[in-house]
């Protein structure tokens, strides 16, 4: 139960206060916290903290009660009031994030409280079972939350749910490799963030992983050239191989090696029946790109099983016909 703030409390420091506030907001006691921090308001007027608090009290205690009352009414399920708890996190910390330590403190608590609250719904709709809810879309939810709640095992476990469900899932590999790599399992990063290249870049929510050491890696080598935002996720496998920032690789089953070569074959087929293509930069940046990155994991593909000399010659040869700037930092990589 939260800190109930009375008048007999006049000993109590303003950073006391804050501490008794701050508890009583991680708990979702509204009332009392906000009581709290306008008695701190009337001793410390500036205080930004306090200033915080009573927003953060204000918009919250409104939001959840509508949101609980549509719960009584079974105007909406569990799933709804998780996802919608979590929506609104996510508009509320953009709006009021702050690099100032103070209101970072305030957000964190309220923070704790409010997705704690989303993922006891979102909980309790995967084990009830709810019906016309994308069980993939449920896990990665959970998932998202206890990563951001610094749950690490637990986010984890809901995307290797994910994967389980949906195979060729590419954001829950980028999630589980942004949940390894905070963990401070750099290999384990490296081979799931490679997966979710190889099975599709533009499947990634690049947006979650902005605390991703390895993505920030990609990013600053990537800066040195001039690449289109419309095609820099598709850029991003290529660079982080020829730079070698994923330098651990792992052997690629026949049945992988077989549909890379159909994918170029594919690919090369719709440019000589659709010419019009080439005529888009992007369009012709990005395929570019898809071409590259699968030509490299062929060369891979042959050191790592010591075939002929031929073989790799000819995939150097298509980077090179591709792009002679990636065919020369590549070779320089090696």
């Amino acid at each position: 139960m939260g800190f109930r703030y009375n008048n007999g409390n006049d000993g109590f420091s303003i950073e006391q206060r804050l501490s008794f506030a701050m508890s009583s907001l991680s708990e979702g006691c509204f009332n009392d916290a906000a009581t709290i921090f306008k008695e701190i308001l009337k001793r410390d007027f500036s205080n930004e903290s306090a200033e915080m608090g009573v927003k953060c009290c204000n918009y919250w205690k409104i939001k959840i009660e509508k949101l609980k009352k549509e719960k009584d009414k079974k105007s909406f399920s569990c799933y709804k009031i998780g996802n919608l708890l979590y929506e609104e996190w996510e508009k509320f910390a953009l709006t009021f994030s702050s690099s100032k330590e103070t209101k970072n403190r305030v957000l964190n608590c309220i923070m704790q409280y409010v997705l704690g609250l989303a993922l006891e719904y979102l909980i309790k709709a995967e084990i009830d079972g709810e019906a016309s809810i994308n069980i993939v879309q449920l896990f990665m939810l959970i998932g998202f939350i206890n990563k951001e709640l610094g749950n690490l095992n637990d986010a984890i476990c809901y995307f290797q749910k994910a994967i389980r469900t949906e195979g060729f899932n590419a954001d829950a590999y980028a999630q589980l490799s942004n949940c390894y790599e905070l963990q401070g399992d750099e290999r384990a990063a490296k081979i799931m963030l490679r997966e979710a290249f190889f099975l599709n870049p533009a499947g990634i929510d690049l947006a979650k992983l902005e605390n991703s050491q390895l993505i920030t890696k990609i990013y600053c080598v990537m800066k040195q050239y001039d690449i289109a935002e419309e095609t820099f996720v598709f850029w991003m496998p290529v660079y982080a191989r020829i730079y070698n920032i994923l330098d651990i690789k792992r052997e690629l089953k026949s049945v992988e090696v077989a549909k890379i070569h159909k994918d170029i074959s594919d690919i090369k087929n719709e440019l000589e029946n659709n010419t019009g293509i080439l005529k888009n930069k992007n369009e012709t940046e990005k395929i570019k790109a898809i071409l590259l990155i699968r030509y490299l994991w062929l060369y891979d593909y042959f050191q790592e099983n010591g075939n002929n000399r031929e073989e790799i010659k000819k995939v150097e040869d298509a980077i090179k016909d591709l792009s002679f700037t990636i065919y020369n930092i590549f070779k320089n990589s090696i």
